[in-house]
């Protein structure tokens, strides 16, 4: 029988980006994915510690067959100067210099089958080490790139080195997440050895947790919000300040002369939340904002069944799993013309598109669709057929990688 491959896979991030079960999944379904195909997954990160609120800031156990979790420490001399300061010296120096020096341990004590740079800091990591010192293939995985179409600005790639850094490091394969963000573009304009032989551009996969289930929308809405004849919006994403929550609160003001007692359910945390809860008091719409935390899986998809409708009105890019979640359970859907959103979002067939910055756009969609009942069953009906037809499960999409590896690569059993 022959043995099990061994995955070593490095990442800053934890499986789960705000708690256990909560947040974006896309690391846990990667390391379960690899485990459930029968490989032993070594999973090598940081001691986490809390430096400002942000996501990844508690260590998440990973209850999973055949994985094993190693965590170094991780110093952080600059925690009183705030996230940004320590945050920006994490991604570019401390875990890249730490990671390296646990990798190549671990290179000796569990000789991997094939090496797994999860996201930039890994990836950093990994070019700290010496060539000779890696004996099997090395692939590097991005969840989108955050320069979204300003890839090629100087200005962009001096706010986030650390990404454009990353971009540019040799591997032997790449997997760029297709969100919108155009990654593909930026990594094959920055790196010359990114070709499309060694390069997987895909969706993530989508989590049908609670399709097919009864939900009582009633007692769903009651645990978040009152129930009436008003508008109940919904919002999901880390609050984060490219997330742009406060498009969502601006809307709700705008709506106070038309329906007073419209209601917004924000599902998430993360940085920006007192930021957010002071901006929706300083509009004068606190207690029609409900900030409803993390939440698990099931609780975000039965809330898409329940409210009226959702709105994703990120900058950069609309086409993250929030999105795709939304198109499946059927709640009709507004979202920004930005990134390749409209790939996905078919204006008035799947979803309204609204330009970017069009703040009268999004109250004129909004009224639209609230008001016009065919339209909100037409949408739906669409988003679900899209979703149906274009999106893969976790367990299909994580089938898909692996057998692309199996096609590109030679591995060592």
């Amino acid at each position: 029988m022959a043995e099990k491959k061994i995955l070593l896979l490095i990442s800053f991030l934890e499986p789960w980006s705000m708690g256990p079960e909560r947040g974006a999944p896309s690391l846990y379904e990667t390391i379960r994915g690899y485990a459930s195909a029968g490989w032993h997954v070594h999973y090598l990160t940081a001691q986490k510690r809390s430096v400002g609120g942000g996501s990844h800031e508690q260590n998440i156990d990973i209850k999973i067959p055949d994985v094993s979790v190693h965590r170094f420490p991780l110093p952080a001399p600059f925690t009183k100067l705030g996230l940004r300061v320590q945050g920006k010296l994490d991604r570019l120096y401390y875990f890249p210099s730490y990671a390296a020096r646990a990798i190549q341990e671990y290179l000796e004590r569990v000789n991997p089958t094939l090496i797994y740079a999860y996201e930039e800091g890994a990836i950093l990591a990994m070019s700290r080490l010496k060539s000779n010192s890696i004996c099997c293939p090395v692939l590097h995985r991005f969840q989108g790139t955050i320069l979204g179409s300003s890839y090629r600005s100087f200005p962009a790639i001096m706010r986030k080195m650390e990404t454009w850094m990353a971009l540019r490091k040799q591997a032997d394969l790449y997997v760029m997440t297709d969100d919108g963000t155009l990654g593909d573009q930026a990594l094959t304009y920055w790196n010359p050895h990114v070709s499309e032989d060694n390069l997987l551009f895909i969706r993530n996969g989508i989590d049908s947790t609670g399709k097919g289930e009864k939900v009582d929308h009633t007692s769903t809405l009651e645990r978040f919000s009152e129930t009436g004849d008003a508008p109940i919006l919904l919002m999901v994403s880390r609050l984060a300040g490219w997330k742009r929550i406060d498009r969502g609160i601006d809307l709700v003001s705008d709506l106070r002369g038309r329906y007073s007692s419209t209601k917004l359910i924000v599902v998430g945390d993360g940085e920006q939340k007192d930021q957010l809860m002071g901006y929706a008091a300083t509009k004068g719409v606190k207690d029609n904002v409900f900030f409803a935390g993390s939440q698990p899986r099931a609780t975000v998809f039965s809330l898409m069944q329940s409210c009226d409708i959702f709105l994703s009105l990120y900058d950069i890019s609309n086409c993250g799993n929030p999105l795709f979640e939304a198109l499946l359970s059927g709640i009709p859907v507004i979202t920004l013309n930005n990134g390749s959103t409209s790939a996905v979002v078919t204006d008035r067939i799947n979803g309204l598109l609204v330009e970017p910055n069009d703040q009268f756009g999004l109250f004129s969609a909004m009224l639209e669709l609230y008001e016009n009942e065919s339209l909100r069953r037409k949408i739906s009906e669409g988003g679900l057929a899209w979703a149906r037809q274009n999106m893969l499960s976790w367990d299909d999409r994580m089938e898909v990688e692996l057998s692309w590896i199996y096609s590109q690569v030679q591995l060592r059993e």
